[in-house]
C-alpha cells in the first residue's frame, strides 16, 4: 500500500503454515525452545466385533537432537493407563503412527507425552471414542426381502442401520408413503403428500442428474440407474429434485414438511433390476445418513477454531452443546464452531447424544524453532530526527539576525 507500512510481530514459527508475503516487515520476537507436542491424532474403532480401538497420532519436535519419551493412552480420569509406549521423537516433523488397544471402552480419552519440554499445553491430545447410535428402520412392503437386505447390509456391531418393528426412526417402503418422521419411498402409489398428479407410466426414461455433488448422490452413479417403471408425478412444492428426465418429471427428489421429510424413488425396482444392482443398498445407505443429518459424522478430535457438523440436526431442531468449561448454549444449525476452548464438547438433541473433541494440533504452535526467520524490519523513525531540524533552524534564525544586525549598524 502506497504511504503505508505492514509490521508483524511474530515469534517466527511458519512451520506448517505460509511466510507473511512479500512486503510485510518482519518483527522477531523470542529465541528458539525445546519443545515437542501432538500435531494430528484420531481414533477409531475397527470394524468387526468387539472394541478393538485403533488410535492415530503424530508428533513434532523441535528439540536438536532425538528424545525419548512415553506415550501414554487411557481414559481420561482414569487411574489405569490402556497402553504405554516408548517413542523417539526425531527433531521435525515425526511420522504418524498407529497403536491398538483391545476391549477398549467408549468415552474420554487421551494421548499425553510424558514430557518436560517449552510448552506443555501441546503434549496431550483429547479424543473423542464412541459408537455412534445405529439409525432404526423399519420395511413396509409385500416383498420385504431385498429391502430388508439393504439394511442388514449396513447392521451389525458396527453398523449405521438397525432393523426394527418398533419405533423406527426412518421407514424404508415400496409403494405407498409411511406415515414416520422419515421415509424413503421406491415405486409411490396412491395418494400422498409427498407427490400428486401420479399418471402413467414414463417411456425410454433417461435420467438427468441435477445436483450430482449431494450427499445422497455422491457415491452412487445416477446417470447410469434405469428408472423403469417410473410414473408421471409431481413433486410437493419446494422439493429438492436430484434426477429428472428431460422433460422435467422428477425421478428422485426429497421433500420435507415441518419435522418430517421423505425421499422418493420414482422406479419400479424389480423392473428396473435395481435389486441386484450394486448401487441399490449405497442409495439406501446415503440416502438414510442424509435423511436423519448423519452423512458426515463427527471426528475424535478437531483443531481449535473448527467448525463441526451437529448429526441428527433438522428443521426445527435444536441440540444443547456443552463445553469443556462446563458451559452450555443450543443451536438449530447444522454446524456448530468455532471450537474455541481445548477439551471435550456434549452435542445433545432428540437423534441421541454425541461427543467430540478440541486439541491443540499445530506443527507451527509445537516447532518452537524461529531461527530461520529474521527481522527485516527498517528503522521506525524515518527522515531527520525533530532535535537536528530545531538546531538547524535556531542557527539560520540565529545568523539571519546577525546579518540583520550588522546592515542596520551600518546604515
Amino acid at each position: 500500500m502506497k504511504n503505508h507500512r505492514v509490521i508483524l510481530i511474530t515469534d517466527g514459527c511458519f512451520t506448517g503454515s505460509a511466510p507473511p508475503p512479500e512486503g510485510i516487515e518482519i518483527l522477531k520476537v523470542g529465541a528458539p525452545l525445546e519443545n515437542a507436542g501432538i500435531v494430528a491424532a484420531d481414533a477409531q474403532y475397527l470394524p468387526g466385533s468387539g472394541n478393538r480401538l485403533s488410535f492415530y497420532l503424530r508428533a513434532a519436535s523441535s528439540f536438536k537432537q532425538p528424545v525419548r519419551t512415553d506415550l501414554v493412552l487411557k481414559p481420561e480420569g482414569s487411574e489405569s493407563i490402556g497402553k504405554l509406549i516408548s517413542l523417539t521423537l526425531q527433531p521435525g516433523l515425526n511420522a504418524g503412527e498407529t497403536f491398538t488397544i483391545e476391549d477398549a471402552a467408549p468415552g474420554k480419552w487421551t494421548a499425553t507425552l510424558e514430557l518436560k519440554d517449552a510448552f506443555p499445553g501441546d503434549n496431550t491430545a483429547f479424543l473423542a471414542v464412541m459408537r455412534p447410535p445405529p439409525l432404526r428402520v423399519r420395511v413396509e412392503a409385500t416383498d420385504k426381502y431385498f429391502l430388508e437386505h439393504s439394511v442388514t447390509a449396513f447392521s451389525g456391531d458396527s453398523g449405521f442401520l438397525t432393523l426394527v418393528q418398533d419405533s423406527p426412526q426412518l421407514v424404508l417402503s415400496k409403494g405407498g408413503a409411511p406415515d414416520a418422521p422419515l421415509a424413503m419411498v421406491f415405486q409411490p402409489e396412491g395418494d400422498s403428500r409427498w407427490w400428486s398428479k401420479l399418471g402413467d407410466p414414463l417411456e425410454n426414461v433417461v435420467p438427468r442428474v441435477k445436483i450430482p455433488d449431494h450427499p445422497v448422490l455422491r457415491h452412487v452413479d445416477a446417470a447410469s440407474l434405469s428408472f423403469a417403471g417410473a410414473r408421471q408425478l409431481t413433486a410437493p412444492e419446494g422439493a429438492l429434485v436430484l434426477v429428472d428426465t428431460e422433460d422435467g418429471v422428477p425421478l428422485l427428489y426429497i421433500a420435507r414438511s415441518g419435522d418430517q421429510a421423505a425421499a422418493v424413488v420414482n422406479m419400479d425396482p424389480l423392473a428396473a433390476e435395481f435389486y441386484y444392482s450394486a448401487w441399490f443398498p449405497v442409495l439406501v445407505y446415503t440416502t438414510a445418513s442424509s435423511l436423519a443429518s448423519r452423512g458426515d459424522p463427527l471426528a475424535a478430535a478437531y483443531a481449535p477454531g473448527s467448525t463441526i457438523p451437529v448429526p441428527g440436526a433438522g428443521e426445527g431442531k435444536t441440540t444443547q452443546i456443552t463445553a469443556p468449561d462446563g458451559t452450555t448454549g443450543e443451536t438449530a444449525a447444522a454446524t456448530y464452531g468455532p471450537l474455541a476452548v481445548p477439551g471435550f464438547y456434549s452435542l445433545t438433541n432428540a437423534a441421541g447424544t454425541w461427543l467430540t473433541a478440541a486439541s491443540l494440533m499445530a506443527p507451527g504452535e509445537s516447532l518452537l524453532d524461529n531461527s530461520a526467520t529474521a527481522t527485516t524490519l527498517q528503522p521506525i523513525a524515518r527522515g531527520w530526527p525533530p532535535y537536528l531540524l530545531l538546531t538547524v533552524a535556531a542557527l539560520v534564525l540565529l545568523l539571519l539576525e546577525s546579518v540583520l544586525y550588522h546592515r542596520r549598524k551600518v546604515g
